[in-house]
């Protein structure tokens, strides 16, 4: 549940702010929080607003998409989707181009 939480605050900083070079530093502050000794999901959660102010993002927006519940899950949903999508059998994957690399 912790996880899925995590992953719901990413999401959010997606939504909000499409522009990758926005988002991507607030998700890789927010990974960098869950992994390692003493990381996971709690972690993650409690550094939103640190990561969010680093990015530049607006953390109370981000607080707020995660507290919308129907956003939150249809946000869930679209990343299950995209997740399903890509076929991939191993984390992390990336993708160049439509290639799953």
């Amino acid at each position: 549940e912790l996880e899925c939480s995590a992953n719901s605050y990413e999401q959010c900083g997606m939504y909000l702010y499409p522009d990758q070079a926005v988002w991507m530093p607030y998700y890789v502050c927010l990974e960098s929080k869950g992994s390692g000794e003493g990381g996971g999901g709690e972690a993650v959660i409690a550094a939103v607003p640190e990561c969010a102010e680093a990015a530049g993002m607006d953390a109370a927006a981000v607080e707020a998409c995660h507290a919308n519940s129907t956003l939150a899950w249809e946000l869930q949903e679209q990343a299950a989707e995209v997740t399903e999508a890509a076929d991939h059998t191993y984390t992390p994957w990336v993708v160049i181009d439509g290639t799953l690399w």
